[in-house]
């Protein structure tokens, strides 16, 4: 794990992971719900949930930033210039 967000509003923690992926649980029984698979498989930096429930990720190895519904549809993508 490289970084985690939570909400406990929606009852969710997110992870971001080294091989790129996020993995979603509930927070209060802990149970598995999903893996999201951001484009560009780079080690995820960071990783934010919303209060509307969207997800995002960035990561500094690719430099891509993807956004994510609390259902795991991805709705964005893009690559950062820094």
């Amino acid at each position: 794990m490289t970084c985690l967000a939570a909400n406990a509003d929606l009852d969710v923690v997110v992870s971001g992971s080294k091989d790129g992926t996020v993995v979603m649980h509930t927070i209060r029984k802990g149970r598995y719900v999903r893996t999201l698979e951001p484009e560009g498989k780079g080690k995820l930096r960071w990783v934010g949930i919303a209060s509307t429930g969207h997800i995002a990720t960035y990561s500094s190895s690719d430099l891509t930033m993807n956004l994510f519904s609390i259902n795991g549809v991805p709705l964005a993508s893009t690559n950062v210039v820094s």
